[in-house]
């Protein structure tokens, strides 16, 4: 499986960084230049939908953030070009000692899963199921189903089917690139990751996400914004609260067996 680093190219110190963390595990990697947002213009931009982004969250996406939500999309695209699976890390990633271990072992499990996040952000409970089910081991580590949003997308493993089901669903954009990875209903790929956590990122920002503009700004939003907003977070978190619902009844009935 191959191993893409998404880094701007600018970013040197960032690069130097993650080679030697890359070192550690003797494995070989590429960088993949990320799409600058701080430039402006980009065809993939074209994708998103400001209007539709500031209907439903109160704000649109920033440079930095389209910039993110390309890179990935473009590095989704690159999954299924090669058609084979790939490893994907942010740049800002801390790898553990251990992680040629847990890499080589992806290789088998991945086919069943299609997406395997190795590092995210907070886990949330789904009541009364918790924050996930657990699946099969992974080395030291254990194979789960999330049963709500993680956030962060800076170390995942994916196949080319799954990559075909982000693309196609991408076709608007109106959420951070890990918010719509995260929203099962609109990506349609099932949010599967490891515990304990295993990838963490240094504790700040990736450089591609590092812009402030009229987007990122705060701003007061009117009652109706902020109810407006409020439901669509809503509708969103029950939809993909159901489908982890129906997801946990089959597999505590052994329907998934």
């Amino acid at each position: 499986m191959k191993i893409f680093v998404i880094s701007l190219s600018r970013s040197t110190g960032r690069r130097d960084l993650i080679t030697r963390e890359m070192a550690k595990t003797e494995l070989d990697f590429e960088f993949f230049d990320a799409v600058d947002g701080v430039k402006g213009e980009h065809p993939l931009f074209q994708k998103y939908d400001e209007a539709r982004a500031k209907w439903q969250g109160g704000a649109g996406l920033n440079a930095g953030e389209l910039g993110c939500f390309a890179s990935h999309y473009l590095m989704w695209q690159k999954c299924i070009e090669l058609d084979e699976p790939i490893f994907v890390f942010e740049d800002d990633v801390l790898i553990p000692d251990n992680f040629y271990d847990v890499f080589t072992l992806l290789d088998e499990v991945l086919p069943r899963y299609e997406y395997i996040k190795l590092g995210r952000g907070r886990l949330r409970s789904l009541w009364p199921v918790g924050e996930f089910v657990e699946e099969e081991s992974l080395g030291p580590l254990q194979i789960v189903k999330y049963m709500r949003q993680t956030d962060c997308a800076h170390a995942y493993a994916l196949t080319p089917s799954a990559a075909k089901r982000f693309v196609k669903n991408a076709s608007s954009w109106i959420h951070p690139v890990d918010d719509y990875m995260d929203k099962e209903q609109l990506s349609e790929v099932l949010q599967f990751g490891v515990e304990p956590r295993y990838v963490f990122q240094r504790g700040e920002d990736s450089d591609i996400k590092q812009t402030i503009d009229e987007n990122t700004k705060k701003k007061k939003l009117s009652t109706i914004k902020r109810i407006r907003r409020e439901y669509y977070r809503y509708r969103d978190k029950y939809a993909c609260n159901w489908i982890n619902y129906c997801y946990w009844f089959k597999h505590k009935t052994g329907l998934f067996k």
